[in-house]
């Protein structure tokens, strides 16, 4: 590749375009030119790249036209993906309203988003922004392997800070 090539593969691969092209872009391009633009194949492309967080093996099943692959992508245990982001609203009746009944509401905790992969003995923290930060948090690591069964999952948590003394949460900021 080109020097130019080069810095537009890699910022693609690093999701730092900064040409202005979004994911949805891409997905829409691959739709149109792999699938003749078919609403079916985006939404297979896009929970594609939902379960797999990567463009590039997206883009090379889909290339080949294969949309029964594309439905098979799956999650993978230590690849992180981006979490979903809640929807946030001022009163339970918004909440109803943009969500229907029955839904599950929550309190938001002053914490920050932990998803946490294990596999067989290995764990992984991933934040939502997929970085990992495992060797941050050894306490968290050692919890999940005590206390939590399973050979292998994903779980999406929220980690907050408490402090034993007072047994009150800490805020975000003390974390």
């Amino acid at each position: 590749a080109s020097p130019i090539e080069a810095l537009y593969l890699t910022r693609t691969l690093i999701g730092d375009l900064r040409i202005g092209v979004q994911e949805s872009t891409i997905k829409e391009a691959m739709s149109s030119a792999f699938f003749d633009r078919k609403k079916q194949a985006s939404e297979i492309i896009q929970k594609a790249i939902d379960k797999s967080n990567d463009l590039a093996v997206v883009f090379e099943i889909a290339k080949k036209g294969n949309l029964k692959k594309l439905k098979k992508v799956s999650l993978e245990v230590g690849k992180p993906i981006k979490a979903m982001l809640p929807r946030k609203v001022t009163t339970i009746k918004e909440g109803f309203e943009a969500l229907g009944k029955p839904c599950a509401i929550e309190y938001k905790y002053d914490g920050f988003r932990l998803l946490i992969h294990k596999k067989n003995k290995d764990i992984t923290l991933f934040t939502r922004s997929l970085e990992n930060v495992t060797k941050q948090f050894p306490e968290v690591v050692e919890y999940i392997l005590r206390y939590i069964k399973g050979k292998s999952f994903i779980l999406d948590s929220e980690a907050v800070g408490f402090d034993k003394k007072t047994k009150e949460y800490k805020p975000f900021q003390d974390i």
